[in-house]
């Protein structure tokens, strides 16, 4: 939701066949690093391809590169090792059907949902914490609302939890991000201010409430220092 990023893109062929691509971004929200995206075609791996393009986009990044990196996918793994990428964070992703936790489900009901600037207000301050491992910078009102409760949010999915008139957990459902099969709806904003288990099964629990009322699955994406959720889902039983 700021600035336009800095993006370069390259492009590996052998005999006029594209083979490989690599893609490196660089924007003032997370200025400390580049992102890097990379992918090689499984016919011509282990040909150094993958070097090449890495070796030129780690030339014009502005800031070291970071990547993400499935756990499922070894030579991935292994090629950033070979290339001195070292681990800095680690995230979970899933994706389960909230009938089949409907047993778990917490009571009570979270309160009154927070508002638009409420929830904009705390989603700003709880990404700044959650993330000390990229540090982000500081935003704006009006680009947390486009970030946490902008168009892609579904309406009605709002939950919050409030101690001494301040809000101290919240959570909403969005639509996948890139590709939408259709049949989910998608767990990433939501946290607590500060360690507070109670209020984040709370508003975990409203979450996928919703979620089973509307027939969705829920896929949910999880930060190792939302240490908060992290329990709410277990308790759920849904992160294997």
């Amino acid at each position: 939701p700021l600035d336009p990023p800095f993006r370069r893109t390259l492009v590996a062929e052998i005999d006029g066949e594209l083979v490989g691509v690599g893609t490196i971004l660089h924007g003032s929200f997370h200025p400390i690093h580049t992102w890097l995206d990379l992918v090689v075609s499984p016919d011509t791996r282990r040909r150094g391809i993958g070097t090449a393009v890495f070796d030129e986009l780690r030339a014009r990044a502005p800031t070291p590169l970071c990547a993400r990196v499935r756990y499922d996918q070894p030579g991935a793994i292994r090629f950033f090792q070979r290339h001195q990428v070292g681990l800095i964070n680690r995230s979970w992703e899933g994706r389960f059907d909230p009938a089949e936790v409907a047993g778990r489900l917490p009571e009570p009901q979270p309160e009154t949902p927070p508002s638009l600037d409420e929830a904009a207000e705390f989603f700003e301050r709880w990404y700044h914490e959650t993330h000390q491992w990229d540090p982000p910078t500081r935003m704006s009102l009006d680009d947390a609302r486009a970030l946490f409760c902008g168009e892609n949010v579904i309406p009605g999915s709002f939950a919050g939890v409030r101690a001494n008139g301040h809000l101290i957990a919240a959570g909403n459902l969005v639509r996948p991000f890139g590709y939408d099969p259709g049949d989910e709806l998608y767990l990433v904003w939501v946290g607590t201010d500060g360690r507070k288990d109670e209020a984040a099964t709370i508003v975990v629990g409203a979450c996928v409430r919703f979620a089973l009322e509307a027939g969705k699955a829920v896929r949910f994406e999880l930060d190792e220092s939302n240490a908060s959720v992290w329990t709410a889902l277990d308790r759920l039983g849904v992160l294997g």
